[in-house]
């Protein structure tokens, strides 16, 4: 256990810029007892600010930060390791994994949505059957949007795969794969300082069967491939964990956990997951957990699932986007601030996964309602360091198939030129329920 008395650590929390943010790897490796020391004083330690620049590791008593490095030395930094699985090709892209998790304080810049999901699986939405083309212009779109993040849903849905794999297929069957959209996104990523995140494979069946076991050898088998295949990619930034969930069953601890270590051993890159609340009745939920009447769960309840869920994982995963429309909108403050609060008391950064697509209407999915987006970004400033969205191409893209996404990217950057964006936003520090 760790000591009760022992100083609580300083951290060192880098200003922070309105749009684009440049992130670098650490070699410091957060360790399970730090985050226990977190979890036994969440609300104590100092935070100072500190220069455009990330620190290197916690500090803790009378132990002195490593110096402050300049950009272009922290550039030119030999980052290659003796197991050969860090090189400084990709140091420019990919996001430390220190202790970032303070809450917002008074004098931040407002969080503009700077990351995106691509889901050209295309589970449950339309495709828009677009090439190399123009997927170029949408990623310049994206620049010019402030993005700088983008985290690939999933590399496969069952049967469909996004490249051509020879690891899934000796598990299941599969449809031929004619281009490789992980080559093509992490090409268009490089150029452009966009980090890239890549998602797992869904067999959409094992798990669900509480067959965990069959879908964490798959994706061992996964993991170890698109390393082989994508690691040396400059983009290349970070894993997604795609297997949803709004609390702990279906043996998604051990799903998580088998899956967080294997990145573990093939790389240092960052971890991200995306959940929901189930603050809301869904009944497209019904079927896939295990409430029968996909009904809601207070804010109690959440923090109550969550809890076992960041004392499990916590150490392991990094950055925590819940998604936000699965929560009554009225209640959405109540959830954010709780899982905020609970995130950082276990090492992980909370960030908010903004939906800028409408469940409340009865089809598989237009774009939201541009009054729905803007209460939505303005409810989450306070409480999350980094604001993303699924997902930007299909339903607030200039270059949608949808008309009414094109709309809601003006009315987006309308809002962004308003004076309601330039202020600052009020310190609040969330609680646990």
């Amino acid at each position: 256990m760790p000591d009760q008395n022992a100083q609580s650590p300083t951290l060192v929390i880098p200003s922070l810029t309105p749009y684009r943010t440049l992130y670098h790897r650490t070699q410091q490796v957060r360790s399970r007892a730090t985050v226990a020391a977190l979890a036994v004083s969440p609300d104590s330690g100092a935070i100072e600010p500190g220069i455009d620049d990330l620190l290197d590791k916690p500090v803790f008593g009378d132990q002195e930060p490593h110096a402050q490095e300049s950009f272009d030395d922290r550039e030119h930094r030999d980052w290659q390791r003796e197991d050969g699985r860090l090189t400084n090709s990709n140091v420019g892209v990919l996001l430390k994994r220190d202790m970032r998790c303070a809450p917002m304080e008074a004098g931040m810049a407002y969080k503009t949505i700077t990351g995106t999901f691509l889901d050209e699986i295309t589970h449950d939405i339309a495709s828009q059957n677009w090439g190399e083309k123009e997927w170029t212009l949408e990623f310049d779109t994206m620049v010019e949007a402030g993005i700088d993040t983008v985290v690939l849903i999933r590399s496969g849905y069952r049967e469909r795969l996004a490249y051509p794999s020879v690891a899934i297929p000796e598990h299941v069957r599969t449809l031929p794969v004619n281009e490789d959209l992980i080559d093509l996104f992490l090409r268009l990523c490089g150029p452009r300082d966009i980090a890239f995140f890549l998602g797992t494979y869904d067999s959409g069946r094992f798990w669900h069967n509480y067959e965990w076991r069959k879908e964490v050898e798959i994706n061992r088998a996964f993991l170890r491939e698109a390393w082989a295949r994508y690691g040396g990619y400059p983009a290349f930034g970070g894993w997604y964990l795609s297997h949803e969930t709004p609390d702990t069953s279906k043996r998604i601890l051990d799903i998580h956990a088998s899956l967080a270590e294997e990145m573990r051993e093939i790389s240092d890159l960052p971890i991200l997951i995306s959940p929901f609340f189930s603050g809301r009745l869904d009944p497209s939920q019904v079927s896939l957990h295990l409430d029968p009447a996909g009904g809601r769960r207070s804010a109690e309840e959440h923090v109550e699932q969550w809890e076992e869920y960041f004392s499990r994982l916590g150490g392991l995963i990094d950055f925590c986007a819940f998604q936000d429309d699965t929560a009554e909108m009225l209640d959405l403050e109540e959830y954010v601030s709780a899982s905020a609060e609970l995130a950082r008391r276990y090492g992980v950064e909370p960030w908010s996964n903004l939906e800028s697509f409408d469940r409340d209407v009865p089809m598989k999915f237009p774009p939201l309602d541009s009054r729905k987006l803007i209460y939505k970004l303005e409810t989450v400033q306070p409480y999350v360091n980094k604001v993303i969205t699924f997902e930007f191409s299909h339903f607030m893209s200039p270059n949608s198939m949808w008309p009414s996404a094109r709309m809601l990217y003006q009315r987006y950057r309308e809002f962004l030129a308003s004076e309601r964006t330039q202020g600052q936003a009020e310190p609040k520090t969330g609680r646990i329920l």
